[in-house]
C-alpha cells in the first residue's frame, strides 16, 4: 500500500509533541492522538487529517479513514495524495468502484499517482499496464511507472516483461524499497523463490517496518519450507499492518496465529 503521509509545519513549543505524534507512522494510537489535538487546535488541517487518516486505515478502522480523508478533500480538492489515500481505503473495503474514482482523480492532478491496488482488487492489471505504459510515455525517467507497471506484468504472469521493467525502476532509482520488493514478488510468482530473497532482503535494509514486504520475505521463507521464519515474518507484518489478509491467511497456512 503507497500510503502518502505527509510532515507538519512549524508549530508552537505546546504543539511540538502533537506536530511528532501526528507525522510518525509506528504507533497509530499515538498518530490519532496527536492529529486529533492538531485538528481541534486547527493547526495543519490538511497534513493532520491526512496522516489520521492514514493511521485509522492501518487500524483497519477504513470508515473513518475515508472521512478523514474526505475532510482533507474538502479543503484542498486538487490534493492528489488525499484521493490516492481515499482510493487505498476504499479498495480494502471492496469497494472497487469508488476506489477507481479516486485513483483517477489523483492522475487527473498528479500523472505520477497510479491505480494499482484498487484495480489489483479487480485484476485489472490490463487497466494498470495501460496507465503506466502512458505514464512512460509522458516522462520515460519516471522509476514508480516501471515499477507498478512490472509488478501488474508479474501478476499476469509476464515474467519477461515484468523482470524487464523492474530492473529499469531499480536502475532509475536504487533506494527503491517497492522496487526490490516487487521484484522479489515477481521471482515468487515465477516460482524461483530463492532468487528473490536477496531483493527483499534488500528492501527490508532500506524500510525495515513496512508489513507488505515483511508479508513478501514471509511468502518466500514458506516456499523455501523455512517455516518458522515464514511464521515470524507474517506475524511482524501483521503487527506493522493488521489489514494484511495475506499475512494471515499465511499463518492459516501454516498453523499458527496473528
Amino acid at each position: 500500500m503507497a500510503l502518502c503521509l505527509l510532515g507538519m509545519g512549524e508549530s508552537t513549543p505546546a504543539l511540538a509533541q502533537a506536530s511528532a505524534d501526528c507525522a510518525q507512522k509506528n504507533d497509530y494510537d499515538r498518530a490519532i492522538r496527536g492529529c486529533t489535538e492538531a485538528i481541534q487546535r486547527g493547526i495543519d488541517l490538511l497534513v493532520a487529517y491526512n496522516n489520521r487518516g492514514i493511521a485509522y486505515m492501518r487500524k483497519s478502522d477504513y470508515d473513518q479513514a475515508i472521512g478523514d480523508f474526505t475532510k482533507a478533500i474538502e479543503l484542498d480538492p486538487r490534493d492528489a495524495s488525499a484521493y490516492e489515500n481515499r482510493s487505498i481505503a476504499y479498495a480494502e473495503k471492496g469497494a472497487c468502484d469508488n476506489a477507481i474514482d479516486d485513483f483517477t482523480k489523483a492522475i487527473e492532478i498528479d500523472p505520477k499517482y497510479v491505480r494499482s491496488i484498487a484495480c489489483r482488487k479487480q485484476h485489472d492489471y490490463d487497466r494498470i499496464i495501460g496507465d503506466r505504459t502512458q505514464a512512460i510515455e509522458r516522462d520515460p525517467k519516471e522509476a514508480r511507472a516501471y515499477n507498478n507497471r512490472g509488478l501488474a506484468y508479474a501478476e499476469k504472469g509476464e515474467f519477461d516483461r515484468a523482470f524487464a521493467d523492474l530492473n529499469t525502476a531499480i536502475e532509475l532509482d536504487p533506494r527503491s524499497a517497492y522496487a526490490y520488493n516487487n521484484r522479489a514478488w515477481a521471482y515468487f510468482k515465477a516460482g524461483k523463490a530463492a532468487q528473490g530473497l536477496a531483493d527483499v532482503e534488500r528492501a527490508l535494509e532500506i524500510l525495515p517496518t513496512i508489513g507488505g514486504i515483511l508479508d513478501t520475505r514471509g511468502h518466500i521463507f514458506e516456499a523455501l519450507a523455512r517455516r518458522q521464519e515464514a511464521i515470524a515474518d507474517f506475524q511482524k507484518a501483521l503487527a506493522f499492518d493488521p489489514s494484511l489478509v495475506q499475512s494471515k491467511a499465511g499463518l492459516k497456512r501454516l498453523g499458527s496465529s496473528p
